[in-house]
């Protein structure tokens, strides 16, 4: 079955036009009063967006979904929050991920609906956005704190349109994640990868020692070596006359089936 995708956005009518243009202007706004720390797109772990400290496995977390409403802070801290979004499989038919950005302040205009609101800790100092194996994963680093943060949720407007059967079908969920923090502590948008690999310049050293031990020329074995295996003796026989060893001496004990033969 042949089929391509076609990212349709519906057509804006006057107060469709009006409530998008109010969103956009909030969105500006917001904007202008919240401080960017990241604004990426991030691939979903199936069809959540792991939002967590660094170093922090098995501990609290929770599950934050659209439909449950806005959580508030529970009872014990928190270390993890798993927002529901669309799917990676809509992610790769749309062409893009979910959009996910980290702000600092306190404007919710136009950043969608709120699915978490309270504190969030972060005793390693690291805040994560990806699961650990996501290449994708953001890394902000910053002090060991308890945050004050809003996690908010938008979908656009974007359908998934298939031609061979003709089939329009919305997306799974959220397109967008917005990490609200009331106030930073320090954290800065450092690195964008899960591994932190050492510039190669300063790896030159034992670069450039494994080049030239792989330049030099084989060494081969001494045929001793191949035949007698360390802690084994080697033993010469009329097969192998070139193997150099102790030959059994005749006068060795022999046991009662050797003596039977």
């Amino acid at each position: 079955m042949r089929w391509f995708l076609q990212t349709v956005r519906q057509r804006e009518t006057p107060g469709v036009f009006g409530r998008g243009m109010a969103e956009r202007r909030g969105w500006g706004l917001s904007m202008m009063t919240n401080t960017v720390l990241c604004d990426t797109q991030v691939t979903p772990d199936g069809a959540v967006m792991v939002i967590e400290d660094v170093g922090a496995r098995g501990v609290p977390g929770i599950f934050a979904h659209e439909a449950m409403g806005c959580v508030v802070s529970p009872p014990r801290p928190l270390h993890a929050i798993w927002v529901h979004t669309m799917s990676m499989f809509d992610g790769e038919l749309l062409g893009h991920q979910v959009r996910v950005r980290v702000l600092v302040g306190t404007d919710t205009r136009g950043l969608g609906q709120p699915v978490y609101r309270g504190e969030f800790t972060v005793a390693s100092g690291v805040l994560a956005i990806g699961e650990a194996r996501n290449p994708d994963r953001q890394l902000l680093f910053g002090t060991p704190a308890i945050l004050q943060v809003t996690v908010l949720v938008e979908t656009t407007d974007e359908v998934i349109h298939f031609s061979d059967p003709p089939a329009d079908y919305p997306v799974s969920g959220p397109t967008d994640v917005t990490v609200l923090i009331a106030d930073n502590p320090g954290f800065t948008h450092a690195v964008s990868n899960t591994v932190l690999r050492r510039r190669w310049w300063l790896r030159w050293p034992a670069i450039r020692r494994r080049l030239h031990n792989s330049s030099q020329p084989l060494v081969s074995l001494r045929r001793e070596d191949r035949c007698a295996p360390s802690g084994f003796t080697a033993v010469r026989t009329p097969g192998d006359p070139g193997c150099r060893g102790r030959v059994p001496d005749a006068g060795m004990q022999r046991g009662p089936a050797a003596e039977a033969r």
